[in-house]
């Protein structure tokens, strides 16, 4: 590394040289030097080689650990989970593994992100994935909605998904979903047989909709619904929204 030190009418610089063999890890510290070249950046690199060498073990010693690998949010949420247990007294449930097949599972064909050109910010845009995955109720989801218009403007479609996404997975949990997905002109809800609700609930909600549907007993009772065939995609998926709030 050679360089010289700036004066009052000459710039300082450097010169870094590479050598051959250089790790991709090594490759992509470089560069995040050179995105946050700015005055006052230090924090950004520094978050940049937190996400590269993978945040450690928060209540222990390691600098490097795994989170990165399960999710940093996922991570938080764990730890959380913890800290209640024994605030409690009781940590039998941390040691209850949910099975996959037990596992609430919403479909879409699409890729779910908020557009750069929407959310330029890295940053910011990680917050928003962020609160968004944190949000628990739809009204919190219709709300937020209302913030992302306030302050990025009209929401584009690719961003609508992303919340259409959440509001058909909050209503998933709502109603005890095993399986809920829309495709092919249809929105199928698959019921937890451990968690079938009255037969009279599913009459009067079948009695609220104008779509033609239909049940499939096989291994778990399934609830098809057609949709508009003439609708688009993200308009299917959104009507589907509806009809689960009903």
């Amino acid at each position: 590394m050679r360089g010289r030190v700036g004066r009052s009418n000459r710039r300082a610089y450097a010169y870094l040289l590479i050598p051959k063999g250089t790790t991709t890890d090594a490759k992509n510290r470089l560069e995040a030097l050179t995105q946050y070249d700015y005055l006052g950046a230090g924090f950004q690199v520094a978050l940049r080689d937190l996400e590269l060498r993978g945040a450690g073990t928060i209540l222990g010693t390691k600098q490097s650990g795994i989170i990165q690998a399960i999710g940093f949010n996922y991570y938080n949420r764990i730890l959380g989970n913890a800290i209640e247990a024994v605030e409690k007294g009781d940590t039998s449930s941390l040691y209850e593994e949910i099975s996959p097949a037990a596992r609430q599972k919403v479909r879409t064909e699409i890729d779910l992100y908020f557009p750069p050109g929407y959310i330029d910010d890295d940053e910011e845009r990680l917050r928003i994935y962020r609160r968004l995955g944190e949000l628990d109720k739809l009204e919190d989801i219709d709300e937020f909605e209302i913030e992302l218009i306030d302050r990025f403007g009209e929401i584009p479609e690719q961003a609508r998904w992303m919340l259409n996404y959440f509001k058909l997975s909050q209503l998933t949990k709502m109603h005890s979903l095993l399986n809920c997905h829309v495709r092919k002109d249809k929105l199928i809800m698959e019921y937890d047989p451990k968690k079938m609700p009255p037969k009279q609930d599913l009459l009067r909600f079948t009695s609220k909709i104008s779509q033609p549907l239909r049940f499939d007993a096989g291994k778990n009772l399934k609830l098809i619904v057609d949709l508009d065939p003439e609708q688009s995609y993200i308009e299917q998926f959104e009507t589907a929204i509806e009809i689960l709030k009903a």
